[in-house]
């Protein structure tokens, strides 16, 4: 405990590395080294380089429904409870297709080809073209 305590109190310490330290050490402890190194490229690979995920939920729409307005998507796939909250996070700047920001929450997205929707830090969704 005080070497961590030590660690923090150093110029050149970063709360997020001994965060990352601590969850190594948890993962190691009740899973194994490799499953802890895993989880920490899944970890860097979302949160630090700003990519997808391995494992996303799918979102295949209704048959013959090739396009929908966003705000409803959003909804449809429980992002946010309401049209009102989906609006704020599109204003907010919360809402990209494959990367892209959107930033018109009157916008209509295509259901022709897959794309991946992500609202905030953590929610991702692959929409897949209606069968």
């Amino acid at each position: 405990m005080n070497s961590i305590n030590n660690s923090l109190k150093g110029a050149d310490a970063n709360p997020r590395d001994m965060k990352r330290a601590l969850a190594r050490k948890l993962v190691e402890m009740y899973h194994s080294s490799n499953a802890a190194k895993e989880a920490e490229e899944e970890f860097d690979k979302i949160f630090i380089n700003k990519g997808i995920p391995d494992d996303i939920p799918e979102y295949i729409p209704a048959a013959g429904l090739n396009e929908i307005g966003l705000l409803e998507l959003i909804v449809s796939v429980k992002f946010a409870a309401s049209n009102g909250e989906a609006r704020r996070l599109v204003q907010q700047g919360g809402v990209s297709i494959d990367g892209e920001k959107i930033s018109d929450p009157k916008s209509s997205i295509s259901l022709d080809v897959e794309k991946i929707l992500k609202v905030g830090k953590r929610k991702f969704v692959k929409l897949l073209p209606s069968k």
